[in-house]
């Protein structure tokens, strides 16, 4: 079927990306650091949409829909750098392609790539093939059709296959489109973009306190520190919507998606429990109501979420199970960087207290029990014991029922797996290493 031509672009925004490649990135970089993204996170993807049981190691065939810079493609290829896997990367922007092709040189990681320069609403399976992972991170809400640009993807999408997107949050952007709708009117349509972007950071420079973008200023970077790329992305772009929760899950509903999870930056914004969790009665009353109405009323009590990232698939979540005595919890990359086994082995007080948090969210505070118990199910996580044998053996060394065991396991395990801190593999699989 006919699903697109690149006639469903806006010139305008070719034309901005070509201008300002986005995100300003130098590919030098690369030799000093790694550019983390929580939606591309495969070992957290296996756990909530593929039970655990997608043997990583064997690889994927994964597309980068409107890949930029590269932030996507980096990560994705750094993690896959040792499996036999297929990568593809397309994007209207020459400027932006040759920035992602060139930090993936620096990286040594240029094998199993195809690099297009074009519209994914050109993609087609008959030519191009399905994918177990897609990427769209920041571009559906650019397009002149956003209900297109998902069905396209869809359409390309394996049956077991997820999509990693990111569109924008209605709510935490009001300020935002508050004063695009101002640039728009203030600025002479007819000056060159140079002379507008230069007009526009001097007067959003100057804002009075009771400007509402000044208001939320919190969950945006700083205008100061904002590269020209990112301040003409968020004041001055040509072609941009966001979405609610109820929208959000709509959209998904049209392309023939269903909802899987948010990444962890952003999840306690769409939960109940942190919402309520002081009101027993209305937390129990909001978890009655299906999913979309309890993260449409969360989403409403918060009012800072300008990013929706999530994952979506045609079988929605597919999450893996601690009752599967046969799945390995491992530690993610997230429990990795911030050293959450070693703090809790070392913890010297009744309880372990670490933050969870982006800006502009409220910050999460998680606290769990440092007791000796507790302490030794950490140091039996090593990425290879099963939960069945973690159990056997806290059992023979604490000679404790069964179900006290478990009631420990459950309730460490299940508050870290919450926040992406630990994942599960099932045993079947090989070991995946970061």
């Amino acid at each position: 079927m006919g699903l697109a031509t690149t006639n469903a672009i806006n010139p305008a925004v070719r034309q901005q990306y070509e201008w300002l490649p986005y995100p300003a990135r130098h590919p030098q970089d690369e030799r000093k650091r790694l550019l983390t993204t929580a939606v591309d996170e495969l070992a957290t993807i296996n756990h909530y949409a593929w039970s655990g049981r997608r043997d990583l190691t064997k690889g994927l065939r994964v597309l980068i829909a409107g890949g930029g810079t590269g932030d996507s493609v980096v990560y994705l290829a750094h993690q896959l750098r040792n499996t036999p896997s297929k990568l593809v990367y397309v994007d209207l922007s020459e400027a932006s392609q040759r920035i992602a092709r060139e930090r993936i040189l620096v990286r040594g990681l240029g094998k199993s790539f195809e690099w297009i320069h074009g519209s994914l609403l050109d993609l087609k399976p008959e030519s191009i093939g399905t994918f177990d992972y897609i990427n769209c991170s920041g571009v559906l809400h650019h397009l002149p059709d956003p209900d297109l640009g998902l069905r396209v993807l869809s359409a390309l999408l394996n049956p077991q296959g997820v999509i990693g997107l990111m569109v924008y949050g209605q709510y935490g952007r009001m300020g935002i489109y508050q004063m695009q709708e101002m640039l728009r009117k203030a600025i002479p349509a007819n000056l060159p973009r140079e002379e507008k972007l230069a007009m526009a950071r001097t007067l959003v420079g100057r804002l009075p306190a009771t400007n509402w973008y000044v208001r939320g200023k919190d969950l945006f970077d700083p205008i100061a520190e904002m590269t020209a790329s990112e301040f003409y992305d968020i004041f001055l772009h040509s072609q941009d919507r966001a979405y609610t929760v109820p929208q959000l899950f709509d959209w998904l509903k049209q392309a023939d998606l269903r909802f899987i999870e948010h990444t962890f930056e952003g999840r306690m914004l769409y939960e109940p429990i942190h919402a309520f969790s002081s009101d027993p009665a209305m937390l129990e009353h909001v978890l009655t109501l299906p999913l979309p109405e309890q993260q449409a009323i969360c989403e409403l009590y918060w009012g800072v979420a300008s990013r929706h990232i999530f994952w979506a698939s045609k079988s929605g979540r597919q999450q893996a199970s601690l009752n599967d005595l046969e799945q390995i919890p491992c530690f993610s990359h997230l429990a990795m960087i911030t050293n959450l086994q070693t703090a809790i082995q070392d913890c010297t007080t009744p309880a372990c207290d670490f933050q969870v948090s982006r800006p502009g969210v409220p910050c999460l505070k998680v606290s769990i029990s440092c007791d000796i118990l507790t302490k030794r199910l950490f140091s039996l996580v090593d990425g290879r014991r099963t939960v069945g044998k973690i159990r056997q053996e806290l059992m023979e060394q604490f000679q404790q029922p069964a179900e006290n065991i478990e009631r420990v396991i459950h309730h460490v395990f299940k508050l870290l797996a919450g926040y992406d801190l630990i994942v599960l593999r099932h045993h079947s699989t090989s070991p995946w290493s970061f």
